[in-house]
């Protein structure tokens, strides 16, 4: 996480982000963030989805 000491800096990166880029954060920006946000914890993906997978490499030169 980013400490950010200006709240109105996090504003405009969260509007930036999530927003039309006209400033103003307006509740279907709001929506939106928070529904990404939901998806990311509990989205489909999260219990329809394939199994998590980690590939591991070796490599041997003789």
């Amino acid at each position: 996480t980013i400490e950010c000491t200006d709240p109105d800096l996090a504003l405009r990166q969260v509007e930036a982000r999530w927003g039309n880029g006209d400033g103003f954060y307006d509740t279907n920006e709001i929506n939106r963030a928070l529904g990404a946000w939901y998806n990311s914890l509990y989205g489909t993906s999260r219990f329809y989805g394939p199994a998590r997978t980690a590939r591991v490499g070796v490599e041997i030169a003789f």
